[in-house]
Formats: structure tokens, sequence, C-alpha cells
């Protein structure tokens, strides 16, 4: 792109926040880095707790660079009343179905506004599932949708440690997912009408082409925003480890205090920030295994404190078994800190030899003694947590926005260009 090239995007970010991670992290810093450098029309129906909630964008207050419009498309009443079966509890699935008929009037809304603003570019940006491909891709605009993922299955064996019931879930869920990944015709042609399409991990990449015959480009759903360039002090003490996260199955946290178990006479701390479902059996396991004197239960902290334990910490363990790009993987590289992590997801491709190291797969006693092994050397040898972490630094750099951002405009470009050669061939 041209420097100084300014472009309006249409962009639809559902999930949104400047005070939250995850899901709404992915939007908020994409319009904090590219509202620098285009015009930004910003479609959103979440900046809190449930969909409706506008508050955290509302309220905002601080100062975001370049021309940005935050336009709220709140749920209509069909929305909301599925959806209300959701927050209840009484049917959670019902919040797809909420989901989907708020796409409905988000393109309805994309229409009125594309019928008063030259937009350059459409961009369907987060919730990064594939689940809801909406339908801005039939707008006759060009169209990139992504970084998409979670059509990847959940390994199943570890989940056995949590119970039938949640094995069972967990089989459901990935059979579910195999069939809507390959039978929902409103997805597949989303695929095919997408001028630029990007997976969020090379998994997922992999089974788009195989299934439906594209292979899209590949980009992480998230950045790095800021990366010292200070090194870490040589470690003194025991080995500091941290785990932040919901403490869910999902997580398993309990691999981590089972690898931990078998790690009793080396020197090592674990500091757990987080709260959630199995907080209370994971403690009881921690108890049971004698480790209570040596976990710190952080609980849920700020932002800001959470940045402040990364940086005290000298490695950091992720031991989901569900996960996109884990926001607390680039929290932590941002700070130098490597991260032990399954061999899986979004780790399998941002984490490297130099800035981290990835355990196999396998059922739950196999994964906590991998864990075991991953850690048990730098346990005893503090230079070898001092070349990680170098090579943390090293790979944050190459993954923070700056990049990211020039990468985008790229990719505009790239869907413009590829989007009129569509549309010279469909008149040929």
């Amino acid at each position: 792109m041209t420097a100084g090239h300014k472009r309006t995007i249409l962009v639809l970010a559902y999930s949104i926040s400047p005070i939250r991670g995850s899901e709404y992290a992915v939007g908020w810093n994409y319009v904090t880095h590219m509202a620098k450098r285009h015009k930004l029309i910003v479609l959103y129906g979440l900046a809190g707790d449930h969909m409706g909630d506008a508050n955290e964008i509302v309220d905002y207050r601080g100062d975001l660079a370049g021309d940005t419009e935050f336009v709220f498309v709140p749920p209509n009443r069909t929305a909301r009343a599925l959806n209300k079966l959701n927050v209840s509890g009484v049917f959670p699935f019902s919040f797809y179905l909420a989901y989907r008929v708020w796409h409905r009037s988000a393109a309805r809304k994309a229409a009125d506004i594309l019928a008063s603003h030259p937009v350059d570019v459409i961009h369907y940006l987060c919730p990064i599932g594939y689940r809801e491909p909406g339908y801005l891709w039939n707008l006759g605009k060009p169209y990139i949708w992504g970084p998409v993922g979670g059509m990847n299955m959940r390994p199943l064996r570890p989940f056995a440690f949590y119970g039938l019931a949640t094995m069972a879930k967990t089989a459901g869920r990935n059979a579910a997912n195999w069939l809507q990944f390959r039978l929902t015709p409103r997805l597949r042609r989303a695929i095919r009408g997408s001028d630029v399409l990007i997976a969020n991990t090379s998994e997922n990449a992999g089974l788009i082409e195989r299934v439906h015959g594209r292979r899209p480009l590949l980009m992480p759903e998230n950045a790095i925003t800021a990366v010292t360039d200070t090194p870490k002090p040589a470690r003194t003490g025991p080995l500091a480890l941290i785990w932040v996260g919901r403490i869910d199955a999902a997580k398993a946290l309990e691999i981590l205090i089972v690898a931990l178990a078998k790690l009793v006479d080396a020197s090592w701390t674990l500091e757990i920030v987080g709260d959630g479902p199995r907080a209370g059996p994971a403690r009881e396991l921690a108890d049971k295994l004698g480790l209570s004197g040596r976990l710190n239960w952080a609980g849920v902290l700020p932002r800001s404190t959470v940045q402040d334990r990364f940086a005290a910490a000298d490695i950091h363990v992720l031991t989901s078994l569900a996960e996109a790009h884990s926001t607390v993987l680039w929290e932590a590289m941002s700070l130098g800190v490597p991260t032990i992590a399954f061999d899986h997801c979004g780790m399998h491709d941002s984490i490297c030899d130099a800035c981290g190291v990835r355990v196999p797969l396998g059922d739950f006693a196999q994964m906590a003694e991998n864990v075991a092994d991953a850690i048990r050397p730098y346990t005893e040898d503090p230079a070898r947590v001092a070349t990680l972490s170098a090579g943390a630094r090293h790979c944050a750099a190459a993954n923070d926005w700056s990049a990211r951002a020039d990468r985008w405009d790229a990719l505009y470009d790239r869907a413009i260009n590829d989007h009129r050669a569509r549309q010279t061939r469909n008149k040929s």
C-alpha cells in the first residue's frame, strides 16, 4: 500500500472492549492499531458480559488515533429472547441462534452504511469461530474473513480424568463440530465468497483446504502490543512458574499439578492466576499431593497486576486442551517469559524451540509426565531459562502489532485486486 493512502474499512467485530482479553482484545487491538492508518467503521454487538451490552465502548473515554466510528448493532426482540435462554442456563445453544439473528441485523446495518459511505473493504474480524459466517460476504464489496478457526477437534483422552460426563460432552462437541464444518451450506458459500480467507492455525488451514478445497492464508488472531527490551535478571531462587486462565476442564490445570507432584525434590514455586468451576477440586488435588505450601492461588486479578506477575515469573505453563492462540501466550512472550505448552492448536504454530517448549499430547497421565519432563531441566539450570527468555523477546518482536498492521495493509490491497479480478471473470 502506498504510504499515507487511507482506506475506509467496514469492520465487523461483534465482541470488543478496551478492558478485556480474549475475543474482546482481538477486536480492540485491531482497532487501536489500524485506526492510525485508515478510517474504520466498526460494527459491534458486545462490549460487556452479554449480547447487547455496550457500556464498555459507550463509557470509554480514552484516545483513539485516527478516524474511528463505532456502530452498535443491538439485538432485536427475537435475538434477545433467544439469548435469554442462554444467559439463564436453560438452553445455552440458543446463543448461536440469537447470534445468527444478530448477524442479519448487522448485514442490514452494513447495507445502510454502504449506501451512504464509500467503503473500500469489508472485514469480518471476530469472534474467530467459523460457526457463524454471517452475511457480509454477499454485499458486493472486497471482503476479508479472518483469522477464523474453531473447526479442529479437541483431544479426547485427557478429558477422561474429569469423568464420563465431561468426556461424553467433549466427544459430542467434536461430533457436532465435524458435521457442522462439513454440512453447513452458508459456511461453504462464505468460504468461497471471501476474496481473502485467513485461518488462525495451520491445523485449521489444513482442515479448510481438505474439506472445502480452498487453502487460506495463515495468521494468529492476535498480536503483541508492546515488547520489553530488558533482559530478565539471572534467577537466584526457585524456578518461578506461572499459570493464568479460567480454571475449568478445558484449561486442565490439574495436569500441571500432577506434573509438579513428580518434581517435589526440585526447586520451584507456582503462582495460579484465575478462578473457575474447577478451582475447588484443583486445590483439593494439590493438598492431596502435598503441594499446597508451594502454590500461590492468586485468584482473579486486574490485567495490569497480571502483567506484573508475568514479569516476575521465569516460565509460563499453558495446559489448555482447547485453545486458539491464548492471549496469555502473547502476554508472557511480550515480557520475555517463555511458555511450556502442548503441541497443538495455536501453540504449535507460535511456540518454537527458541521461545518455549512444545509438549506431546497423550492421555492425562502421559501428558502430566511430559509436562514434568519439560519443566525438570529448567529447575536444574538457570542458564537454560535465560536462553529461553532471550528467545521469547526475539519471537515477541516478530509478532508485534507493527508487523501485523503492515500485513493487513497488504491484504487489503490483495482483497481489492482479487475482487476486481473475480468481477472481471464473472462478466466474461
